[in-house]
């Protein structure tokens, strides 16, 4: 069987760069029909693109291509006790663990113990489920998915508890 790695670590990589443009053009047009679309702001979105776009053939030239680990946001509302999100996910063989969500920045609060985050793989899908979240301060917590034989992270999980 072929390995299609690096060519599927360059199709991530410029999926990446169109995530960021996207999301630089629907800012764009929001703030475009709120006439608040100033021209320094349209200079930054182009050289921003043009900034995303160079980054990736200097990387795919070098051979210094980096794939960010891709993440899943759940949000939840301060006081619901549970989240969920399945995603689609090209996992490897191999099992699948996963590490505490720690809380990032301040104020510190408990973290969301590993026990309390349920992985189930079904296909190519990835289920996340979170439970004993009704007392999680509010805030953005973190954790990841990796291969247990490897160590190497899969996923970033985010929880953000909002208001």
């Amino acid at each position: 069987m072929a390995d299609f790695g690096f060519l599927r670590a360059v199709g991530d990589y410029f999926s990446l760069v169109g995530a960021k443009t996207v999301n630089r053009m629907g800012g764009a047009l929001t703030d475009a029909e709120a006439d608040k679309y100033t021209f320094e702001r349209a200079t930054g979105d182009v050289l921003g693109f043009y900034n995303d776009v160079l980054g990736a053939w200097f990387g795919l030239a070098t051979g210094g291509l980096v794939v960010p680990t891709p993440s899943v946001t759940i949000l939840i509302k301060q006081g619901t006790a549970t989240g969920s999100a399945t995603i689609p996910l090209a996992l490897g063989a191999g099992a699948l663990d996963r590490t505490d969500l720690v809380k990032v920045g301040l104020p510190a609060a408990p973290k969301v113990a590993k026990t309390d985050v349920t992985l189930t793989v079904t296909g190519t899908d990835l289920k996340i489920d979170l439970k004993n979240l009704g007392g999680a301060a509010l805030g953005l917590y973190k954790g990841l998915v990796f291969v247990t034989a490897t160590n190497a992270s899969v996923l970033e999980v985010q929880l953000r508890v909002v208001p």
